[in-house]
């Protein structure tokens, strides 16, 4: 006993002397503090607060060595820490060169254990500790043990998973606007301006390089905002070699996106391009914006007189250069169950006409379904040349062009007995999901238009991400976009992910990923493997969980019903 209490002590000193901070344990004797919930997200100006020495006696079990015994723990009781890096990854074991396995953003408070006995993680002594789910992170090295973060750190507000979309969106209204590191003084905005629209060599100072005035960013002309269809779309993969995606365009019809802010300029000049390749190397900007791209917005602030708001990832842009984005509440899925499975229909186009039989046995109309619902189908019947669907509430839909009809299919040989495993459909634009021989939800889906066809084949899930940005300063339109919800990486760069800038579901229009509706991909998200923890941000397959299969298919058109061919 006197040997296990000396080697406890020396750990707690040892990790003391890592952080500078030393919390005293609860005495076991007078019962410990609970256990806390889970990683939770603190906000941006607070400590660890409460759970500073919050300390929880070991439980039976807790000595078990993690991964069989290759890690042994020098201290087993709970101690609380906070992610300190803007990425704190998360290893599979105690060492750099096992598979990370996840990670969390910045101000996410953790119960760890430890020190483990293993070779220290940094090069002053730093030393490992297990995460309460699993894992290891290095303290001193992104986690922060018995400390509160220093105020002078940037911590981005957490994630709001309880809307359609993580986070509030903007899009940006001209090209060249500033991103600064911190709320700029009316000096600072004037060199940026000058920075930003030099004179031309053989031109006064008046003239900027786009041809506009060269003066206070109060000249720029404000417009109000029309309603716009998309972005586009993210670009991820490769172009086709002479292909570059159409510019935003406005709104039309029952396709079109939120209402949000269209861009001021349009096209991008090669100075626009250079610029954007080469970053803004200035001492006051994060980073320069085009008119078209989209970012994440973490608050708003007021400094002399002007309205400014901060972006998730720090830096201040002014309330004029952007306009924001009204995200759709709504799902377009359909959950399965017994009563309700395949075959089901689903409105890709405008509209579709309901019917029902009257007291002569007559189908006739009754209403009609709108885009994007669906139906359950339990048998068809013929009336002349004209074939009906039968829905599980007892009335007809005809079969006609603009409806997708979704079928069970047998599993590939990858999937086991109750695996979960995923179907997109290439032909008909749909998505299904499956638990083992059961179909359980069903959508439509945006996969990739003509030269960036989304890549066929069985693949499996290999990284999940709350948001994680997207941008290619190469394409002939550069885009950006901040934070896209929900990303499931499945080849490469090509994934499946929420999309809230078009409602075009049903019809090819990305640049190789699917894109679902936001609701959908984030029923989605959760449902696949990897598994998350509540409080990681991103999380990586591995051996023990490995990531849900996805089957990428082109199934052969039937005739009189299929989806409405896209746009772009």
């Amino acid at each position: 006993m006197r040997r296990l209490a000396a080697v406890l002590l020396t750990a707690l000193a040892v990790s003391c002397g890592i952080v500078g901070v030393c919390e005293q344990a609860p005495d076991p004797g007078s019962g410990a503090a609970p256990r806390m919930a889970r990683s939770s997200a603190t906000a941006p100006d607070a400590g660890l607060g409460d759970v500073a020495g919050s300390w929880a006696e070991p439980e039976a079990g807790d000595v078990a060595a993690p991964d069989g015994g290759e890690a042994r723990l020098l201290s087993t009781g709970l101690v609380p820490g906070v992610s300190a890096y803007e990425k704190m990854n998360v290893f599979e074991r105690p060492d750099y060169n096992s598979p990370r396995i996840g990670y969390l953003r910045r101000g996410v408070r953790v119960l760890v254990r430890g020190p483990v006995d293993a070779p220290p993680c940094g090069d002053d002594g730093q030393l490992w500790f297990q995460l309460e789910e699993g894992g290891f992170a290095c303290a001193g090295k992104g986690l922060l043990i018995g400390a509160p973060l220093s105020a002078y750190l940037y911590v981005p507000p957490p994630p709001d998973l309880e809307k359609p979309v993580p986070y509030r969106y903007a899009r940006v209204r001209r090209n060249r606007t500033p991103v600064y590191k911190r709320l700029p003084t009316p000096e600072e905005r004037r060199e940026v301006q000058e920075f930003l629209f030099p004179p031309p060599p053989d031109a006064g100072s008046e003239a900027g390089l786009d041809g506009g005035a060269a003066g206070e960013p109060e000249a720029w002309p404000v417009e109000s905002p029309p309603v716009a269809d998309d972005l586009g779309d993210l670009g991820e993969g490769a172009p086709a070699p002479d292909e570059s995606p159409p510019a935003p365009r406005p709104a039309e019809g029952p396709d079109a996106g939120a209402a949000d802010a269209g861009p001021e300029d349009a096209g991008f000049s090669d100075a626009d391009r250079e610029l954007l390749q080469r970053g803004p190397r200035h001492r006051l900007l994060v980073r320069v914006l085009m008119a078209g791209f989209t970012v994440a917005l973490a608050g708003m602030e007021r400094a002399e007189n002007r309205t400014w708001y901060r972006t998730l990832d720090g830096g201040y842009i002014e309330d004029d250069a952007i306009g924001m984005i009204d995200v759709r509440d709504e799902r377009i899925g359909r959950m399965l169950d017994a009563t309700t499975t395949l075959p089901v229909g689903i409105v890709s186009g405008r509209s579709a006409r309901v019917y029902a039989k009257n007291a002569r046995g007559e189908i006739v109309p009754e209403g009609a379904l709108g885009k994007f619902d669906s139906f359950a189908i339990t048998g068809e019947e013929r009336r002349g040349d004209r074939v009906f669907w039968a829905t599980a509430d007892g009335r007809y839909v005809s079969r006609q062009r603009g409806i997708v009809v979704v079928e069970q299919l047998d599993p590939p040989r990858a999937v086991g007995r109750w695996d979960k495993w995923i179907v997109v459909d290439l032909t008909l634009q749909t998505l299904t999901a499956y638990e083992g021989p059961v179909p359980v939800f069903v959508t439509l889906v945006s996969t990739g238009k003509a030269g960036f066809e989304t890549p066929r084949g069985v693949f499996r899930i290999l990284a999940k991400h709350v948001s994680n940005p997207m941008d290619d300063f190469t394409l002939g339109e550069p885009y950006a976009i901040d934070e896209v919800p929900y990303v499931m990486y499945f080849q490469q760069n090509v994934a499946l992910h929420g999309a809230f800038w078009h409602r075009g579901f049903g019809a090819v229009r990305s640049h190789g990923c699917v894109n679902l509706a936001p609701r959908d991909a984030r029923w989605l998200f959760d449902w696949v493997h990897p598994f998350r923890p509540e409080g990681w941000y991103g999380v990586y397959a591995t051996d023990t969980d490995p990531g849900t299969i996805v089957w990428v298919r082109k199934s052969e058109p039937r005739d009189g019903a299929g989806p409405v061919a896209g746009s772009r």
